[in-house]
């Protein structure tokens, strides 16, 4: 018999068998409502906090889990706790004479606060600890970015180093500068020395696929930290892929993620950029990652899959990119895929996702449907 005859009668069955072996251990798509385990609403009794929702926090005291709020009207953090049978409280922050971009609070004497201007402000409840300014130059951009934070990016302190976004202030309206940006390490990581902010090191590379004329106009990633196992992730809205980098050793590397739902986005052509009606279709009509998050409480990361929909519906009135379905893609802490749950359309804003330790939180605040001086969540437990 012929040898490589004989090798293909011996191959074909193993592979058959590993297919069938993948195909029996993948999660199958689970419906949000076998893990939910309670609502919760909110009485913020001040319109003005529910309209600063998109700066949301978890803060753990005494093994309590508040929702904290900055409201930016007033300076203020407001703090809701998720547990029946605790007390509302507020802490007022001093006279910031910057816009406030993102905080994270690390304990109650402690908090940084971005701002505009290159500022980090380190306070407390009597007043400003440290004002801390970078003017050091940064590859490509010089002195033309701010630093920057976002719900989805958020400002971090690991260790000694704060880590915050770093936004270039150009116009993004024509492929050179996009695929500019799409070449430039975008994660700043900075440390105070001398009592000055400088730049340890900057991470975070796009996918080359973005790197090419058939780009997409989303640039802002997502970010995730990882403080057990010292590592960030960055997760892209129209790639299965993520980067993982140890904060230990700035190493690198970039991981597909299994994501059988998600399908490749459509180019995005640029002679469409500033055609509004053009864009929501897009953004409604194709899959798109929203967020990675960390669950440090069960060691999970949850990849937010917002699916793409029809843009019309037969009645002639058309979707918003918020009434699409999410999808919950689970995965352990070696991203191996071992859940994945859908929530319907219409009902759940992405926006505002929260880990506790007693499960995920997630909004029901649709934009256009809020209720005044009220918040509402779903809570699920998935492990």
């Amino acid at each position: 018999m012929n040898i490589k005859f004989l090798k293909l009668l011996v191959t074909i069955p193993f592979l058959l068998l590993f297919t069938s072996y993948k195909n029996v251990n993948k999660p199958n798509i689970l419906n949000c409502k076998t893990f939910l385990r309670d609502s919760i609403s909110i009485y913020t009794e001040n319109d003005d906090i529910v309209k600063n929702s998109s700066l949301i926090k978890i803060f753990t005291s005494n093994k309590v889990d508040y929702i904290s709020i900055l409201n930016c009207s007033n300076n203020t953090i407001n703090f809701f706790p998720t547990q029946k049978g605790y007390k509302n409280f507020e802490q007022k922050l001093p006279s910031i004479p910057n816009e406030i971009y993102d905080y994270k609070i690390e304990n109650s004497k402690s908090i940084y606060m971005v701002c505009d201007n290159n500022r980090i402000y380190l306070c407390n409840d009597k007043g400003i600890i440290k004002d801390y300014t970078l003017k050091e130059n940064i590859p490509l951009f010089k002195n033309n970015y701010c630093l920057f934070s976002a719900k989805n990016f958020p400002l971090e302190v690991y260790k000694n180093k704060i880590l915050v976004y770093n936004m270039p202030q150009e116009r993004l309206d024509n492929i050179k500068s996009q695929i500019r940006i799409f070449k430039t390490k975008r994660d700043m990581h900075l440390e105070v020395k001398n009592g000055k902010l400088v730049i340890e090191s900057i991470t975070g590379s796009y996918p080359s696929e973005f790197q090419s004329n058939n780009n997409f106009n989303n640039f802002f990633p997502s970010r995730t930290l990882n403080s057990n196992t010292n590592k960030v992730i960055y997760s892209f809205s129209h790639s299965k892929n993520v980067e993982i980098v140890d904060l230990e050793t700035n190493k690198s590397r970039t991981l597909a993620l299994e994501a059988d739902m998600f399908a490749k986005n459509d180019s995005f052509p640029f002679s469409k950029l500033k055609d509004m009606n053009f864009k929501n279709k897009y953004t409604v009509e194709n899959d798109r990652f929203i967020s990675m998050i960390y669950d440090k409480y069960n060691r999970k990361y949850i990849r937010v899959l917002s699916k793409g929909m029809k843009y019309e519906n037969s009645d002639g009135t058309v979707n918003d990119v918020l009434d699409k379905p999410l999808y919950f893609l689970i995965y352990d802490e070696n991203f191996q895929l071992e859940k994945v749950v859908k929530f319907p359309g219409k009902k759940y804003n992405y926006l505002s996702i929260l880990a506790t330790s007693k499960g995920i939180l997630v909004s029901k605040d649709h934009p256009f449907n809020k209720e005044k001086n009220k918040m509402k969540y779903d809570l699920f437990k998935f492990y």
